[in-house]
């Protein structure tokens, strides 16, 4: 097995090519996907990379939980364990929605116990041809602002060469929409990770 954690994301990007060093003021608008299947986006997903955020430091074996409430909402349940695999146990839950139908991809996500919705923008997805059920395999998470990115994965790890050119492809995107691509980390997910499972309101 291939695993992230094994393979030195700056060996990733290496073959990529350098990011641009201007992110936060660039005009250029934002393009999120043009359409999301909440029905394929539904379930566990593991964290890759993210970019630094003082909500996650010490973050390892993060996951994002997804279930369907509705054609335009989704519960989210995202955990983590600080420090290392069976460091403290970190969850929170939330409800992210479409804001405007017109763009199925910014969605606005709630967290339990804060009074501000915040920027959810799906800016990519990547299909999973192997999927019979045809769940998105790949997806990056980032805002407006161009201030954060996660990718995330239905795979804790990169496991095939496939996997890799698909978590290629999706930093050369972010990168070519102005995104901080250097800044990207990768989020620890080793085989001693044991993954919490919740039942979320609509089924998980």
């Amino acid at each position: 097995m291939l695993r992230l954690t094994a393979v030195p994301l700056a060996a990733v990007l290496g073959l990529i090519g350098c990011a641009s060093a201007v992110w936060a003021n660039d005009s250029q608008p934002i393009e999120t996907v043009a359409e999301v299947d909440f029905n394929r986006y539904d379930g566990r997903w593991y964290e890759l990379a993210r970019t630094p955020n003082i909500f996650q430091i010490g973050c390892t074996c993060v996951t994002a939980n997804y279930s369907v409430l509705s054609e335009s909402s989704i519960s989210v349940f995202n955990t983590c364990n600080r420090f290392r695999p069976r460091g403290n146990l970190v969850t929170i839950d939330g409800v992210a929605v479409v804001a405007d139908p017109n763009a199925p991809g910014k969605l606005l996500i709630t967290f339990e116990g804060s009074p501000v919705a915040e920027d959810y923008w799906i800016i990519d997805l990547v299909e999973d041809p192997n999927n019979s059920a045809g769940d998105y395999a790949f997806a990056a998470i980032g805002g407006p602002n161009r201030d954060f990115i996660f990718i995330i994965s239905r795979k804790p790890a990169l496991e095939t060469y496939q996997d890799v050119l698909a978590y290629q492809g999706i930093v050369k995107r972010l990168q070519a929409q102005h995104f901080p691509v250097d800044a990207l980390n990768s989020t620890p997910q080793p085989t001693s990770c044991t993954y919490k499972s919740q039942s979320l309101p609509g089924g998980l």
